[in-house]
């Protein structure tokens, strides 16, 4: 009974031998699933990690001119471009078009990296333009059951009404029928001749047009191309760099002078929203007011070219507005060809007379003095050599200044001339044309200063000190770089 019961008695402790190995190998894995669990907590503890208090001069280089190109890219207000009217059919004529209207933004944003007062001028221009004729036409007309508003007047002055006339072979003057209902000008037979509001309100006048065009501002609205999106994401980057240049200003760190520039650019930009807040943004298509089938008659003609603009505002600025204040004996423009996007239109007063007043040229020059103020800021600046501080400061200091020099010369010379006996002014001395040369060589002075900051711009940044590439708390604030 021994022998047979003696197996039992081993076969427990067996068993139980087999099973602790088992409950060790359970809690060893419980074990390891807990430390597993453990490093992958503190993996996700870890996972947030705040951007690197430094920053390198390729970041520096992308978010400075990401910044210049919103200032410059944003603010283009284009006028109404050549009309295609069916030419070019296809998809080469679509290329063709396409490429065409992108060589006019480009056009305009390089002139405003390059004359960024210049714009402000034009913008300024519009609107006293735009305002002028919306007094002129509520004065006369403000009992046409067709609504004219702000909007409409910055609408006509960018050339969005046009008369079409169809390409005869023969000229039948006086020949023409005007169309019923006026409609978008896409009909290859005729040929866009472009309006400003002056012309639709002189061929108003005359009875040519029995009442202003039906255009609401709702349509001009959805017409405008405008987007909130891009202008809020431009503004974002621009109040990004203003808040990186202040918190580096307050930390004591070096800022390279292509980040001033961007305030510079920036101050501008603000300027130009300001301006033209009320015009219709980059509308591409014309309405047409007046349809003939034939050549457009001889009274229609000369009454549609009134108040046409003067092609260049920067030629005028710089070099004709000591001339002659007259805008409307200088005007250019080829009859029916698209308005300009620097042109300076013909503003009359209510007597009659060209405006004689220096409004456009004092906001041109102060713009001149506002974009060079900025970069005053960067007098104690790190620079590689003393020549290139000098240069800089000199650059900017003439930069600044010219704004005013332009405007005394002007008004110095104007109070020598009346001073002067009329037979002195006439035959031995052209104030005129001494107020010109003056002018054109302040101008030239200007455009050298311009040159030279922008190699300056250049070399410095090449020059940094280490403290310009340590970052500050504001890298961590959403920004395009």
């Amino acid at each position: 009974m021994t022998l047979l019961a003696q197996p039992r008695t081993l076969a427990g402790p067996s068993h139980h031998n087999n099973a602790a190995p088992d409950a060790l190998r359970a809690r060893r894995e419980r074990q390891t699933a807990q430390g597993h669990n453990v490093s992958r907590a503190q993996e996700y503890l870890s996972a947030f990690v705040s951007e690197p208090d430094s920053r390198g001069t390729f970041k520096i280089l992308w978010s400075s001119l990401f910044a210049i190109f919103a200032c410059t890219w944003t603010t283009q207000h284009l006028n109404v471009p050549e009309q295609r009217s069916g030419r070019n059919p296809g998809w080469k004529g679509d290329i063709w078009w396409g490429l065409k209207d992108a060589y006019g933004s480009l056009k305009l944003a390089l002139i405003t990296v390059i004359m960024p007062e210049v714009v402000i001028a034009v913008a300024c221009s519009d609107l006293i333009a735009a305002r002028a004729d919306h007094s002129d036409m509520k004065r006369e007309f403000g009992h046409d059951p067709v609504p004219w508003t702000l909007s409409h007047s910055y609408y006509a002055n960018m050339g969005g009404f046009v008369i079409s006339a169809a390409k005869s072979e023969h000229h039948l003057p006086g020949s023409g029928t005007p169309a019923a209902e006026p409609s978008v000008c896409a009909n290859k037979r005729y040929k866009c001749y472009h309006l400003t509001a002056k012309c639709i309100l002189n061929l108003r006048r005359m009875g040519y047009l029995e009442s202003f065009p039906l255009l609401t501002e709702e349509e001009l609205d959805d017409k405008s191309k405008g987007d909130a999106l891009i202008k809020a994401i431009a503004v974002a980057q621009i109040l990004w760099t203003i808040t990186e240049i202040l918190a580096r200003a307050t930390q004591g760190l070096a800022v390279s002078l292509l980040e001033i520039t961007v305030l510079a650019y920036a101050a501008c930009a603000v300027a130009v929203y300001a301006l033209y807040w009320r015009k219709p943004k980059n509308i591409r298509t014309a309405m047409v007011v007046l349809k003939y089938l034939d050549d457009i008659p001889e009274p229609v003609l000369s009454a549609a070219q009134t108040g046409l603009a003067n092609e260049n505002l920067a030629s005028y600025l710089f070099f004709d507005v000591a001339r002659n204040s007259d805008l409307r004996r200088r005007s250019k423009r080829p009859a029916g060809s698209p308005i300009s996007p620097l042109a300076l239109h013909a503003i009359v007063r209510k007597s009659g007379g060209a405006l004689p007043g220096m409004a456009i040229p004092i906001v041109g020059y102060a713009a001149t003095t506002l974009f060079g103020a900025v970069h005053l800021t960067t007098w104690n600046f790190h620079f590689p050599t003393t020549a290139d501080q000098t240069a800089w400061k000199c650059a900017s200091l003439y930069a600044t200044i010219l704004g005013p020099l332009l405007i005394s010369t002007i008004v110095l010379l104007a109070l020598v001339k009346d001073k002067l006996p009329r037979a002195l002014t006439t035959t031995k001395l052209d104030v005129e044309k001494l107020n010109r040369a003056v002018h054109g060589v302040l101008s030239l002075g200007y455009i050298l200063a311009r040159l030279l900051m922008s190699v300056e711009i250049i070399r410095t940044f090449l020059y940094l000190p280490p403290s310009a590439f340590v970052d500050t708390w504001a890298s961590n604030i959403p920004h395009f770089s």
